[in-house]
């Protein structure tokens, strides 16, 4: 995260290798009870999404997603996907908030046994928790 970023301001970073992908992004709020009323307000929207298809419209083939149930556990959202078509290819997506901060991770790759978004948004919630 930028520390000469303002508050609010979205700092966002990518990797990836072909095959695996992680996007991470954090989100400073101007106080804890905004940062929690924006973890409640994600978790009553992200529910609609449980067990659920979806295509994701962009350029070319529309992909389709198929979806797993939410879950909500010890203050952490997530969320498997899997892209239909494209063998073993899976995501996570998870969301925590730390303090003021919400920590938004999504990653995916080929034959994932230990979908990584929840593992890494808990490292980065640590990290903020020891400032």
């Amino acid at each position: 995260m930028d520390r000469n970023a303002g508050p609010g301001t979205p700092r966002t970073r990518r990797c990836g290798d072909g095959t695996h992908y992680v996007l991470q992004s954090v989100v400073a709020f101007p106080s804890v009870a905004d940062a929690a009323a924006f973890f409640i307000a994600s978790s009553l929207s992200w529910r609609a999404c449980s067990n659920r298809r979806f295509t994701y419209t962009r350029p070319g083939p529309d992909p389709v997603w198929t979806t797993a149930q939410v879950s909500n556990a010890t203050g952490t959202l997530a969320i498997s996907l899997v892209l239909d078509g494209v063998r073993h290819w899976t995501c996570q997506h998870a969301l925590t908030v730390a303090k003021r901060v919400a920590i938004d991770v999504q990653a995916c790759g080929y034959n994932q046994t230990r979908p990584a978004a929840v593992a890494i948004v808990g490292q980065i919630a640590a990290k903020l928790a020891d400032r």
